[in-house]
């Protein structure tokens, strides 16, 4: 499933780091990102996913950032294979 890229945007915090935040519904203004990413032999990437903030413990939030970085790492491939 593809993630609306209205419903999140880049997040820098003051020290520079770059985060995810979510724009709309339940989880607005919750800022994330992927940490540890890892390819795995089934190329599948595995990551841990790390909060600047409140740290929200939620299958619903874990479904939803797994679709915002899948939309993302999809977006960055295919704006590279376009190259």
């Amino acid at each position: 499933m593809k993630a609306n890229p209205g419903n999140y945007e880049g997040w820098i915090d003051p020290n520079g780091g770059e985060w995810i935040r979510v724009k709309v519904g339940q989880y607005k203004d919750t800022v994330f990102r992927p940490a540890e990413m890892e390819l795995g032999e089934d190329g599948e990437v595995k990551y841990k996913i790390e909060f600047f903030g409140e740290v929200v413990e939620a299958k619903a939030f874990d479904k939803m950032a797994n679709s915002i970085v899948s939309s993302i790492l999809y977006e960055m491939m295919e704006s590279h294979n376009d190259q």
